[in-house]
């Protein structure tokens, strides 16, 4: 399972076509707080690993994204976790406070006393996301029920770790990387590179896949085709919208050049703030998304390219003002970055800014265009 989950790019066979044995079946118990990535594993092995029928009990304590797939946990045995997470706050390495794990070893032999005789004991293997500190709670099952552990992360090793833990997590995950158990994964060459630098371990890289997206129907559809999404996550301070959007509105009208389209920006907050709210159906109803993302790598921007809808980015020189905010590549601790480069991106004015976006050619997507394939498979830079 753990080469065909990290080199696997294209099935043994193909789908659906007839077979002498019966597909294997396996139960996959996954935990961590970021429904989009146990999601969108499952539906990558269905998709490639026709051999298999994977069955995924996934009990999430991401109680946003977990609505969109349908995996919140309910269950008191795995929710508890999720309040723990949500109501800590600890000091990090970095110095700041954030949501985070308080003594994880002793979370990991509690949710172990929990679920041993019930949700383990019927699991084939384990799954741990993001944060890759959530991994360590499955170590005890790995250790004494000698289940494997998969690991696929987006997130960097040092997310929700106290400051007085970040020693021994990183001697923990590098006991777990070398286990033969245990296979890790991170969603990109530059994350897998970090973590090998503060652990010492070789991590593979396996970019991220958007089958979930086409699994759940999501896919381009403009009938929005005056709107245009402003995509700003995690960083999304919009203290100068009016005035942001005083100013797109004069240059669209100005690119529209007497026609009867003038584009408006909507805000992705504005958007989950609606009465349709921020699903993928409402996302691609839109004519194209402006993508600012606050991290070098997103799960988000792998959903958008396989939704297939058109993604304009902030140019290198101003994507990594925004790009240098989130918990990748932000200078947490000086075994990450030099002291004397910590404060480099520390301080980022909490504005939108104009992005220079290339309206002329939001204007060029004509409606004729929507049918060609690789129309949304653009990645355009705005210059």
């Amino acid at each position: 399972m753990p080469v065909a989950m990290v080199n696997r790019l294209t099935p043994a066979k193909v789908p659906g076509a007839a077979s002498e044995h019966p597909p294997t079946r396996l139960t996959v118990l996954s935990t961590g707080h970021h429904a989009s990535y146990p999601v969108a594993i499952s539906a990558m092995w269905g998709a490639l690993l026709p051999e298999y029928e994977i069955q995924i009990e996934d009990h999430s304590f991401d109680d946003r994204y977990c609505r969109l797939h349908g995996t919140c946990s309910g269950d008191s045995r795995f929710a508890w976790l999720g309040e723990h997470l949500r109501g800590t706050l600890v000091r990090t390495c970095g110095g700041h406070y954030l949501k985070g794990f308080q003594d994880i070893a002793s979370l990991a032999e509690q949710l172990f006393e929990l679920v041993k005789d019930s949700f383990a004991s019927r699991a084939d293997l384990l799954l741990c996301t993001h944060p890759p500190y959530s991994c360590r709670l499955f170590w005890p099952f790995v250790e004494r029920l000698g289940l494997p552990l998969l690991g696929f992360f987006g997130g960097t090793l040092e997310a929700h770790v106290p400051e007085e833990g970040i020693q021994e997590w990183l001697q923990d995950f590098r006991t777990m990387a070398t286990d033969p158990r245990v296979q890790f994964a991170a969603i990109a060459p530059f994350l897998a590179e970090k973590m090998r630098y503060q652990s010492g371990v070789d991590i593979p890289a396996s970019r991220g896949f958007g089958f979930h997206i086409i699994q759940q129907g999501g896919t381009y559809f403009p009938r929005r085709w005056d709107e245009v999404l402003l995509w700003k996550g995690s960083s999304e301070c919009d203290d100068n919208q009016e005035p942001f959007n005083d100013a797109i509105h004069a240059v669209s009208k100005s690119a529209a050049q007497g026609g009867n389209i003038i584009l408006r920006f909507l805000h992705l907050h504005a958007l989950r703030q609606s009465d349709e709210g921020a699903s993928y159906s409402s996302i691609t109803s839109f004519r194209a998304v402006v993508f600012v993302p606050y991290e070098v790598l997103l799960m988000t921007f792998y959903e958008l390219y396989h939704a297939a809808i058109p993604l304009f980015i902030p140019a290198k020189e101003l994507g990594v003002f925004f790009m240098y905010r989130g918990p990748v590549t932000y200078p947490h601790c000086d075994f990450v970055m030099p002291a004397e480069e910590r404060g480099r991106f520390a301080a980022v004015c909490c504005q939108l800014g104009l992005l220079m976006i290339d309206i002329g050619h939001l204007y060029s997507l004509g409606r004729q265009a929507v049918n060609l394939v690789n129309v949304g498979r653009e990645v355009r830079v705005l210059p």
